[in-house]
């Protein structure tokens, strides 16, 4: 079974390259990046790096670059990873599309990412997910922007499908979601009002852990 790669990417031109060359090296798929707005060259080093295909937006929004390149998925599983991880392998995206369950959701965090929510069952809200494909077009992904994650999450609760995490040590991230211009108070806001929205599908997540 073949797992499509989609990789997100907003001003990531200093570690693109090495995303793009563990994901194709673990030859699970097609490698997919999405440059959403960027001003460097992102799109070029993903190019250079063997990418099979690069496509350009310009949203700003996570959660829309993540629905455009599931409009280009044509595998039966799909893997979204973030493009500015440090460490990541060949062995560890081999790992990530291949794991079980495949009729549900497996989720990785960086080893700095876990703490006792996560020990607990909690959702995780990670950039390194993989889920059936067609069941990823049946979420609204398109202007969630960073609260994508806890909408997937919602999703695979209300769905009630098997799921699992694991950590992935080695691995680190500078993340550059608290350089929003929205700003720092207002991210964790928008979070916040969505994790209440979804409260009940969070909670059918965390039971059935």
């Amino acid at each position: 079974m073949t797992c499509d790669i989609i990789i997100p990417a907003h001003n990531e031109e200093a570690t693109i390259g090495s995303v793009v060359n563990a994901c194709q090296g673990a030859g699970v798929g097609t490698v997919i990046v999405v440059a959403d707005a960027c001003t460097d060259s992102t799109a070029v080093n993903a190019i250079g790096a063997g990418a099979d295909r690069v496509i350009e937006i310009n949203a700003r929004d996570k959660g829309t670059a993540m629905a455009t390149g599931l409009n280009l998925v044509g595998s039966d599983l799909v893997l979204f990873c973030d493009a500015d991880l440090l460490g990541i392998t060949p062995e560890i995206i081999y790992a990530l599309a291949t794991v079980g369950p495949l009729d549900g959701q497996l989720c990785a965090l960086i080893d700095k990412d876990v703490g006792l929510t996560q020990k607990l069952g909690f959702p995780p809200i990670s950039g390194q997910r993989r889920l059936p494909t067609a069941f990823a077009r049946t979420i609204p992904m398109a202007g969630q922007g960073y609260k994508v994650e806890l909408v997937i999450d919602a999703a695979v609760g209300k769905a009630k499908l098997p799921h699992k995490t694991f950590v992935i040590a080695g691995v680190s991230n500078p993340t550059r979601a608290f350089e929003d211009p929205v700003g720092w108070s207002a991210m964790w806001a928008d979070l916040g009002v969505t994790s209440l929205r979804y409260l009940p599908d969070l909670i059918r997540y965390t039971l059935s852990h």
